[in-house]
């Protein structure tokens, strides 16, 4: 027999299972994406405005379409240009403005805020990875009637995000869509391929480096690189959260990696072969030449070929496949 003590635990415990469904949807968990995708919040209001929650948290009310843009980040420039939208650009990083005609605002670690005002933009778009850069422009700019939009993808599929938002921003959904079909074609035959090869044995580890010695970089969970060579069917042998960690030479030689990868742009200007290195070079996957080298621009950075590299590193992983 149900008393009233029985009910009011029925209640009870109704009433925190929805709780918990409720913040389980409202923080994300849910959806697609990841992180920064999850963050992301996205509706279009009664004036036609677009209404953003950023990867900093903060909410952006922009008029669509959005038609003056600066990028302090070269990745979006990029995806920009991709969408062919690089006419709302007046303002981009110092090689991008160089190379596209425009507006130098500086680099993306140090945006000049008066070369920002004076092309006097609807919208600056920046990365959030560094909250004291993006705190200080906010305030700046809200003050002159300037939104900033503060994103930071940290795998593939937030990539997709990004370039989809960007799309609609712009007024260039149609050709937004066109691409994100490519780029979704490409990643199903990849997941297909994967799902096969794991279901015969295991995932190749794979040591990434983000730079090299004396100081060896490795990327974590929260990156782009990550989720790329997670994507293509290896298993990273750093798994711990953050985006770039300095790692001990030792770590790399007793995981005994089975593929190394190097990237080479800015932040490993000058990478060391591994073949050349006194330790690197006995590792098996070194001497059997298992090491692939890769442009940072396409691994370690959201950009619209995202789905060609996880390709390229899927082939490396498993080129007796093909």
């Amino acid at each position: 027999m149900v008393n009233g003590k029985h009910i009011l635990l029925i209640i009870v415990g109704a009433v925190f299972a929805a709780a918990l469904v409720s913040y389980w949807w409202s923080s994300g968990s849910g959806a697609e994406g990841g992180p920064a995708g999850q963050r992301q919040e996205q509706s279009v209001d009664n004036a036609g405005n677009m209404v953003i929650r950023d990867d900093s948290g903060e909410r952006v009310e922009c008029e669509l379409p959005v038609e003056r843009i600066v990028s302090c980040y070269s990745a979006f420039t990029v995806m920009l240009e991709r969408l062919n939208a690089e006419k709302c650009l007046v303002g981009a990083t110092r090689k991008q403005a160089r190379r596209l005609g425009i507006k130098s605002i500086g680099t993306h670690l140090k945006p000049v805020l008066e070369s920002i005002l004076a092309v006097e933009p609807d919208l600056v778009v920046i990365s959030s990875n560094r909250s004291e850069i993006v705190n200080r422009l906010r305030r700046h700019l809200r003050s002159a009637g300037i939104e900033l939009l503060a994103l930071h993808p940290e795998s593939v599929e937030e990539t997709l995000v990004c370039l989809r938002m960007l799309g609609k921003l712009t007024g260039t959904e149609k050709r937004a869509d066109d691409l994100l079909r490519q780029v979704e074609k490409k990643l199903a035959a990849i997941d297909r391929s994967v799902a096969d090869i794991s279901s015969s044995g295991r995932r190749p580890s794979v040591f990434f480096e983000v730079r090299s010695m004396p100081s060896l970089l490795t990327c974590g969970m929260d990156s782009v690189a990550y989720d790329v060579i997670r994507r293509a069917g290896g298993k990273p042998v750093y798994s711990k959260s953050g985006t770039v960690k300095k790692v001990p030479l030792e770590l790399v030689v007793d995981k005994e990696p089975d593929f190394y990868i190097q990237q080479k742009g800015v932040m490993n200007p000058n990478p060391v072969p591994p073949a050349e290195h006194s330790v690197l070079s006995n590792l098996e996957c070194v001497q059997k030449g298992d090491v692939l080298q890769i442009d940072e621009k396409k691994i370690s950075r959201p950009n619209p070929d995202i789905a060609a590299t996880v390709q390229e590193v899927h082939r490396f992983l498993f080129k007796e496949t093909y």
